[in-house]
């Protein structure tokens, strides 16, 4: 499996007329299907099948950050729900980037060949 450079984009956000910020469009990654275990924490194997494993408790990680939603003065419904839809996606991107960056580090230190 060849593991993609970090630095890359892997999501792209906009709206066709630029003004949907919240809208993110999925590109392929390398972050394999978690294990999900007791606890609420969330397992990413080692695509490579050595043993190796990355964990993350969102629940827990959500639970020590404080949110503030900004909203302007008037906020309807659908205000809220943006607001909402903002966070969440800035937490999945974050978490999908910790991941990557876990995987990539754990492929180049474990599974990289010596330059002959």
């Amino acid at each position: 499996m060849a593991f993609e450079d970090p630095g890359v984009p892997r999501l792209r956000e906009s709206g066709s007329d630029g003004q949907d910020e919240h809208f993110t469009a999925w590109e392929p990654s390398i972050v394999p299907t978690p294990e999900f275990l007791a606890g609420g924490t969330v397992r990413f194997s080692c695509p490579r099948g050595c043993g190796w494993h990355h964990d993350e408790n969102p629940g827990l990680d959500a639970a020590m950050e404080s949110y503030r939603l900004v909203l302007p003065v008037g906020a309807t419904p659908q205000d809220v729900t943006e607001a909402i839809n903002r966070e969440a996606s800035a937490d999945a991107r974050a978490l999908r980037e910790r991941v990557t960056a876990a995987l990539v580090d754990h492929d180049q230190q474990a599974h990289s060949r010596p330059a002959a």
